[in-house]
């Protein structure tokens, strides 16, 4: 019951924007896709998570199942019969052409009944990003592109392993009766090429907000404190999965900025993330540059001593050395060589994974290597 009241603690806040429907500003904008995004790349991620946690009792899960559904701060889809297609049955499932749609409710029983349980997540969702704001017949909309991944096997095909899967999810949107927005997601299938981020026929016209040139960059300020700071510490653990620490270190710095009080508490993390920057910056430029065997000397060194350091540097320093591998291994000419490095590239994304499960980019890296390895 724990596992499933932890997933719940960040849904008070979601989902609320003072605006008329029919006319957005800039700053809308800006809070509606990032709230969508952290429904998809946080909220909708954690409920699969925790559904497939192998220490959840059949009726939390059905609890969790509901709650999802229901007329509440803690609702995620729109209704219990929105569309989403099947990527769980069937680890073959890959587009919409060979992929029932079923309704939300069944979706989520059967990804109950047909993934493997874990102790720990093995879902894991990453790419996340949205579109532009959409005007429908009856509502407004946005769409969210994201990469899933599922770590454990499908019951009813075990030998089967799932692949990556490139999915869109469509979120509704609509204004509450306190005169704030709210966002359910309404449906998720496999991504069409044929729906790009460059289709504009639909987008919803968007105004200039007032005093923009001093809200640059920053949420609406509609948006009391506390919903601000929840959200940009949402964002800076989303780019910290996805290893861009700038972006998590000005997230938050303003998160902060919002909440002196909690400086002490987020102040330490602030600082680890400052020194990793520092560090893998010099690295990660040598990679750029085409220096890898540099860079492997330089995160070897860094590993001479894992037990001094932590357990996400240690992930990162495994990461960056496993991209080099991988790079050799793909320029090489030699038979023998590429297989040494791909296999030097593999165990260093799997000792990534090990010291930080929620690290994307090894896991798509792996997955990645896996598919031209032939081991999928």
């Amino acid at each position: 019951m724990y596992r499933v009241i932890l997933f719940f603690v960040g849904f008070n806040y979601l989902g609320h924007i003072c605006c008329a429907q029919d006319s957005i500003n800039t700053n809308d904008v800006k809070v509606i896709k990032a709230k969508s995004e952290i429904i998809i790349g946080r909220y909708f991620n954690n409920l699969l998570n925790t559904i497939s946690y192998a220490g959840a009792e059949s009726t939390d899960i059905k609890e969790l199942i509901n709650q999802s559904f229901k007329d509440s701060a803690k609702q995620l889809f729109l209704n219990d019969q929105i569309a989403i297609t099947d990527d769980i049955s069937d680890p073959d499932y890959s587009n919409s052409s060979n992929a029932p749609d079923v309704p939300a409710t069944q979706y989520l029983n059967a990804f109950n009944t047909f993934y493997g349980k874990s102790d720990s997540n093995s879902v894991y969702i990453s790419d996340v990003m949205s579109s532009r704001v959409k005007k429908g017949k009856k509502n407004i909309f946005i769409n969210v592109y994201f990469t899933s991944f599922f770590k454990n096997i499908c019951l009813s095909h075990p030998s089967t392993p799932y692949k990556p899967s490139k999915r869109v999810a469509e979120i509704f949107i609509r204004r509450g009766n306190n005169n704030k927005w709210l966002l359910y997601i309404s449906r998720i299938g496999f991504f069409n090429p044929a729906d790009t981020l460059d289709d504009f026929s639909d987008d919803i016209v968007v105004a200039e907000a007032k005093n923009t040139s001093e809200s640059s960059g920053r949420l609406d300020e509609t948006l009391d404190s506390a919903d601000k700071f929840n959200l940009y510490i949402d964002q800076a653990r989303l780019e910290e999965n996805k290893r861009n620490y700038q972006a998590a270190i000005n997230l938050y710095t303003r998160a902060i900025e919002l909440a002196p009080g909690k400086r002490d508490f987020y102040e330490p993390r602030l600082k680890e993330l400052n020194t990793s920057f520092r560090i893998l910056a010099d690295l990660e430029e040598k990679y750029n540059a085409g220096n890898y065997k540099d860079a492997i000397k330089g995160y070897t060194a860094l590993l001479k001593k894992p037990e001094l350091n932590s357990g996400y540097s240690n992930s990162d320093y495994y990461l960056g050395r496993a991209k080099c591998f991988d790079k050799m291994g793909q320029l090489t000419k030699s038979y023998n060589e590429q297989v040494e490095y791909y296999n030097e590239a593999l165990h260093d994304y799997v000792k990534s994974y090990e010291y930080d499960h929620d690290n994307v980019e090894a896991i798509r890296y792996r997955a990645d290597l896996n598919i031209r390895m032939n081991r999928q």
